[in-house]
Parts: C-alpha cells; structure tokens; sequence
C-alpha cells in the first residue's frame, strides 16, 4: 500500500515537469540606444551605470557579473518577485523572474539590452512549482503542463510577460534618469 502511494505521489509531481515545444520564437527582450549629452565622455557615463547599478540593486556586488570600463560593458543579473493575478494554481507559479541587464556606453550614449527572463516557480507549493522558464515573444505558452489547460497556460503566460513589462518600464526609467542627469556644474563643497 505505502509503495501504491509513494508510487502515485510521485507520477504526480514528476507530471508537473516543464517541456518546450519546437518553438521558432525569440526570446523577450527590451533593447535600446538612448542618446545623451553629446558631451559626455563614455568613462562619465559608465560612471554613472556603475552608481545606478550600486543604488538600484541591493548588492550590486553580487548582480555585476562583468564590469569592463575599457570597453565600456556592465552586465548584471537581478530578479524580482512574481505573484500571479490568475488564481488558479498562483501558489505554484508565485516565485522570481531572473534577468540579464547588458549596459553599453560610448561617448555620448549608452545601449541596454534587458533580456533572458527566467520564471521560476514556487518550489514549496504542495503541487509542485509551476515554473514558465525562458520566457519568448510567443503569444501562446510554448510549455506543456501536465494536467494543465492551454487556456490557464496562456492567461499565466500573458500575466508574466505583462509583469515583466511593467518591472522592465521602471527599470528602464530608472537608468534613462540616472544617465541623462546634468553634469555637475561646481563640485560639492561639504
């Protein structure tokens, strides 16, 4: 009886694994040149990157994974929580988005690039996590579920990708503010 039991718990769980269809969509990302102050030195702005990285994150140590000021490239890896507005099965699919963040800059400009969003599910839910992966420009969730409609798939999936629009806009606001202020006219006299 217990190996009957052991045997069904385990061909559920094992049923809520994630598998990827063939799929030719690419992955969602946001990217942009921005322009600023045609005067302003990319040493400035990579400046200025490395200081948003430090404000905007609460270990900028532990998010930079590359900081190169001769080639003007900061890439850092941040998350941030995502808790489903669907209902059904939200205790399974509540859990983190994962991202890379490439910034650019040269003189006058700087590029990023805001891409490889990673779902993770919630790993304590009873059911198993619900975990969406690598996120893609698919209108329609390109995952299978066991036990799972495509209906319920593709509100989740719209619901994360709207998410990550709303947490990409502010992170991008942010920086855009943080690279365009004005040069310091005088230097703090304290």
């Amino acid at each position: 009886m217990k190996k009957t039991k052991f045997i069904l718990v385990f061909i559920l769980f094992a049923n809520r694994t994630v598998f990827a269809q063939g799929s030719t969509d690419s992955t969602l990302s946001y990217s942009k040149v921005e322009y600023v102050d045609s005067t302003l030195k990319s040493s400035e702005l990579f400046t200025r990157a490395r200081e948003w990285f430090a404000l905007t994150f609460r270990s900028s140590n532990d998010v930079i994974q590359l900081e190169d000021k001769q080639n003007g490239k900061l890439i850092g890896k941040g998350a941030f929580k995502y808790t489903s507005r669907i209902l059904y099965g939200s205790e399974g699919t509540k859990g983190w988005v994962y991202y890379t963040l490439t910034i650019q800059v040269k003189d006058g400009r700087y590029k990023f690039d805001l891409t490889n969003f990673i779902h993770e599910g919630n790993p304590n839910n009873t059911g198993g996590a619900l975990s969406f992966n690598l996120i893609t420009t698919s209108d329609e969730c390109p995952y299978d579920f066991a036990m799972s409609s495509k209906s319920w798939k593709n509100k989740v999936w719209k619901d994360i990708k709207q998410d990550i629009q709303t947490n990409s806009e502010t992170i991008i606001s942010s920086l855009k503010i943080a690279m365009s202020k004005p040069s310091p006219k005088v230097a703090d006299e304290w």
